[in-house]
Formats: C-alpha cells, structure tokens, sequence
C-alpha cells in the first residue's frame, strides 16, 4: 500500500475535502453493489464533533447520546444502500489498547451497525501481525471499480484521491480480500476484549 500510495501522489491530483466529497457522491451515485471502507489509522481529530469533544475531555454519557443526532447523514446513505442491495462494508484496523479516538469511533459504530454498515475488525496488535499486512492506507473501495484513498494532515481529514486506473483499483481489491479473510466481526472482537 505505500507503494500504492507514493504512486497516486505523484500522478494523480489531490482532491481539496469539497472535492473528494463530492467525488464521493458521484461513485456511490454509480456503486451497484458494495462500498468497502477500510481504516487503519488510530489517532484522529473530528474538530465540528461536539461528541468527538465531549468524549476527548471525559464526559462518557454525553457524547454517545450525542452520536446518532451527529450522524444522520450517515444514516441516510447506509438506509438509502439498504434498500439498492448495496453492502456497506467497514474493515477496521486496530492496535490494542485502543486509542482514545478509537474508543469514539467504537462508540459510533453501534449505530452504523444499527442502520446496515458491517463493521469487521482485523486486529494487528503486535509486530508480526503488523508486518503480515505492511502500511495500509485508508480508503474506500466502491464495487471494485474506483477507490478514493484518504489524505489526512495532522490527524485531520481533508480530501485525497480518486483511482479509476485497474492496476492501482486491484491493489485496493486484493489488500480489501486480504483484510476480510483476516478480520472478525466488530461485537466479537469487543466481546473478545471486554470492550
């Protein structure tokens, strides 16, 4: 995946987050089947998330009560997927212990999962585990056409690429296969932990 990830850096324009959303539109506008997203980093900032901020400076209750009023949108594109046949499918990456952000992101899932994502965890606690998989990116994979790979700027989300070439699409493809056949569903994985 670095090697991916140099490759579209020096060929491709990065798209501004105006841009890559609305990039983001237009592939899941044209998906017919399935959107995978796959997240390894473990440490990020949500600066417009009052959740995000109320879970940051320890206030528990308040910000999962928060999460499902924040994530509507998401609610409605995950709903709207639903009732296409379309899959959303989420192969999360962790390191344990889980970082403070992760733990957030843990807390959002439960509703994601409520309205129709797969959240499925493939843990790579450990050296070994973590050279098995290498450096991946984050990305989202939509029916194994085009991938838009994330560009983050100190821990900030703020655009990235659009991939249609097949060569750089089926690395994508067959990291995405690789972290499937590794991961595990997300209530296992808590279960598992005591999360």
């Amino acid at each position: 995946m670095k090697n991916l990830f140099t490759q579209v850096q020096l060929t491709h324009k990065r798209l501004g987050l105006a841009d890559f959303l609305s990039a983001y539109s237009v592939c899941a506008r044209s998906t017919r089947h399935q959107v995978i997203k796959v997240e390894a980093g473990q440490d990020f900032r949500e600066p417009g998330s009052k959740s995000y901020s109320r879970f940051m400076a320890g206030d528990y209750d308040a910000a999962v009560k928060l999460i499902p009023q924040e994530r509507l949108a998401d609610r409605e594109d995950y709903l709207a997927n639903c009732k296409k046949g379309i899959w959303d499918l989420r192969l999360r990456l962790v390191i344990r212990p889980l970082t403070q952000y992760l733990q957030w992101e843990f807390e959002t899932y439960k509703c994601s999962a409520r309205w129709g994502e797969r959240i499925c965890v493939i843990d790579i606690t450990g050296e070994e585990r973590r050279r098995r998989f290498g450096e991946v990116a984050d990305f989202l994979l939509f029916d194994d056409q085009e991938v838009l790979l994330n560009w983050y700027d100190n821990g900030e989300f703020r655009g990235g690429w659009h991939v249609t070439e097949p060569n750089l699409v089926s690395q994508c493809v067959k990291m995405a296969e690789l972290l499937r056949t590794e991961s595990i569903p997300l209530a296992l994985f808590e279960w598992e932990h005591g999360l």
